[in-house]
């Protein structure tokens, strides 16, 4: 298949073990891609798409993996100075072409009146 050709087997990363798209990445996806210059952490993000921090930080893992976000550590929490400091994510250029394709089939387009 030439780079101009668009395959429409899901991104893996996204792929569960039944070939859908899992929900719970596209969402966090979605999140990251709309705020993409942003840092963002694993219980802010299981907040704001409605799961917990232990889910989210596995999707970030696969993020991770596929080279999709890059992760770095706080010098200090900036909520709590005693805390341990939190891990940051943010989209890498392939991250941010990985999201967009994978949410490319939930786009609708403009609806004329």
């Amino acid at each position: 298949m030439s780079q101009s050709e668009k395959s429409d087997k899901p991104r893996t990363g996204y792929a569960t073990s039944n070939g859908r798209v899992a929900n719970l990445a596209l969402k966090i996806g979605n999140v990251m891609l709309a705020e993409r210059h942003r840092k963002h952490w694993t219980w802010d993000i299981a907040k704001r798409v409605g799961t917990t921090p232990g889910t989210a930080h596995s999707v970030f893992r696969n993020f991770e993996r596929n080279g999709w976000v890059k992760c770095q550590y706080e010098d200090t929490n900036a909520d709590s100075p005693h805390r341990q400091p939190r891990v940051l994510y943010s989209l890498t250029a392939d991250g941010v072409v990985a999201i967009r394709d994978a949410l490319i089939p939930f786009q609708h387009a403009p609806v004329s009146t």
